[in-house]
């Protein structure tokens, strides 16, 4: 009888330990991204708090195992731009060649009325203005100064 009793306790032990795992990755799936980042499709993104240029920025978000925010997508878009802050994202002008952070190619492109306008720089960095009327014709270019900006990594399992 003891030994049935021990059997049992330690198989009892053994199937509260794998639902509590179980739980663990269910909870993880569910919240996959860290206080501070918001979850948008398959990324999770990270608005400054304090500003910078777009390349410390870059630098930054590394550190956090991200990227400046590349933007794929019409409605990844108007995500950004629905967090309301005036921010950097990772697409700037080299040489004349408007490209991703992350080497992408440029394909896609949301500019504000007579922008992009400084396509004489050598370098030119662009931001989401929440000056614009429309979601999807937010873009600005400009100097590379100091702003909010955005971090961007994939959710992995």
């Amino acid at each position: 009888m003891t030994e049935e009793k021990d059997q049992l306790l330690t198989s009892y032990n053994s199937m509260t330990e794998e639902r509590d795992q179980l739980q663990t990755r269910v909870r993880l799936s569910e919240e996959p991204c860290l206080a501070e980042w918001w979850k948008f499709g398959t990324s999770c993104y990270y608005v400054s708090s304090k500003m910078n240029t777009p390349g410390a920025g870059q630098k930054e978000c590394r550190t956090m195992e991200g990227e400046l925010v590349v933007i794929n997508s019409r409605e990844e878009q108007i995500f950004i731009n629905g967090l309301k802050k005036n921010v950097w994202i990772g697409t700037f002008l080299k040489d004349g060649i408007w490209q991703w952070v992350d080497n992408t190619p440029f394909t896609t492109a949301y500019w504000m009325e007579g922008e992009p306008n400084n396509l004489n720089d050598k370098v030119a960095c662009v931001e989401i203005s929440q000056t614009a009327t429309d979601p999807l014709k937010s873009w600005k270019d400009g100097p590379c100064v100091e702003q909010h900006w955005v971090c961007e990594k994939p959710i992995t399992p």
